[in-house]
């Protein structure tokens, strides 16, 4: 976090998108590994342990439709999650595009 703060202190209204952070909810994970998964991201263990999950409770059943709803419901639930964990929801508007050429100068 001391390295986060100090690019915020130089750059303060970039906004920063940090790879390989997101949490893993210990009921995603438990659920992923339950069903024969690993440890991922948090949005592809709210997909997948749902559509795992789907799929072995009715294994007859393969129509996408079926299992891809409550799998982006479960992703839905996770981003809104987040947000809300980090005080970020609502806060879109307040983003301002920027061409990637502006932003290159501020570099």
């Amino acid at each position: 976090m001391d390295v986060i703060e100090a690019i915020h202190k130089r750059l303060p209204n970039t906004h920063l998108v940090m790879q390989g952070s997101s949490s893993v909810p210990e009921d995603l994970w438990a659920l992923i590994n339950e069903l024969g998964g690993d440890i991922d991201t948090d949005l592809r263990l709210a997909e997948t342990s749902v559509i795992r999950k789907t799929l072995a409770s009715a294994p007859a059943e393969f129509d996408p439709r079926k299992y891809q709803k409550p799998a982006m419901d479960s992703m839905k639930a996770q981003c809104v999650g987040t947000f809300e964990a980090f005080d970020t929801a609502g806060q879109a508007a307040r983003i301002r595009v920027r061409l990637l050429s502006e932003m290159a100068l501020a570099y």
